[in-house]
């Protein structure tokens, strides 16, 4: 609602809202900024309480990701141009991230510089660039090991639901890294609880795990220390004969050990006390 506001204009009306008195009155305002190469519809934001210092840095100092851009493609430094100004750094950062949508969203590429290094790159990559890069790809899987800045990208800004044409497949010795849900829910089958699973198919299991999958398709009820019915049926038949609200009710009622009801449910004996067992 505030990126609305700022943007519409309407925060000069909202008077009964404050500002940070102590950031305003020792001169810490913030502005948004931007160094646009139109013809190569490129790109920097950035956002700084110190104007002056921060446009000299761009334009002279030698590895400073715009100058680097500019000296690369032969042109001069573009004029700064100012997207937001007298705002808290509160305020700064969240319209530094609008705008920087704002110009991916409409096909901009834009310069960053990168924390971990301080050298300047192309850190993203606009919608078509990547679009159009997937469209060489039948398989997400293809497209990921291709470039997995592009394919992380897709993701983020929601532009991978645009790709209809990319099929999911499984991944190459056993793995499962992009595995559908029905994939993983094929595998699942195999084993009646998640530590089987995750014991039986490691790699199924954490792409369960990371995509949340694994309490749908293993609920709470069917973990340790929570019962769970069962169904005593016909070896011959399979018409359920008796039904227990868990495995140690039945092995009670059989005069036998939960132990061996386990073991008829999990595929080790195929019968015990006459009776075959399953979850129901």
């Amino acid at each position: 609602m505030y990126d609305i506001a700022y943007e519409r204009k309407l925060l000069s009306s909202f008077t009964w809202l404050k500002r940070n008195d102590e950031v305003v009155a020792n001169g810490f305002v913030d502005c948004v900024y931007v160094y646009e190469f139109t013809e190569s519809k490129t790109a920097y934001i950035g956002r700084t309480i110190n104007k002056q210092h921060r446009d000299n840095a761009h334009r002279n100092n030698a590895k400073d990701c715009v100058r680097m851009y500019a000296d690369q493609i032969k042109v001069p430094v573009p004029v700064v141009k100012y997207l937001a100004n007298q705002i808290s750094p509160q305020e700064g950062s969240r319209y530094e991230a609008l705008m920087m949508q704002k110009y991916l969203n409409n096909g901009w590429t834009l310069l960053n510089k990168q924390k971990s290094s301080g050298l300047g790159t192309l850190t993203r990559v606009s919608k078509k660039e990547c679009i159009d890069f997937a469209k060489r790809f039948e398989y997400w899987n293809d497209l990921y090991k291709a470039s997995t800045s592009k394919f992380n990208t897709l993701r983020k800004y929601g532009w991978d639901k645009e790709c209809v044409w990319l099929k999911d497949k499984k991944a190459k010795n056993g793995t499962w890294s992009r595995a559908t849900f029905d994939q993983i829910k094929s595998e699942s089958s195999k084993y009646h609880s998640r530590t089987e699973f995750m014991r039986g198919s490691k790699s199924a299991y954490e792409r369960a795990r990371s995509q949340g999958w694994v309490d749908i398709l293993f609920p709470v009820s069917n973990q340790r220390g929570i019962s769970k019915p069962i169904a005593a049926c016909d070896p011959l038949t399979g018409t359920i004969v008796k039904t227990y609200i868990s495995t140690k009710i039945a092995a009670k009622d059989l005069k036998t050990k939960p132990i061996a009801i386990t073991s008829v449910l999990k595929g080790r004996r195929k019968k015990h006390r006459g009776y075959t067992f399953k979850y129901i």
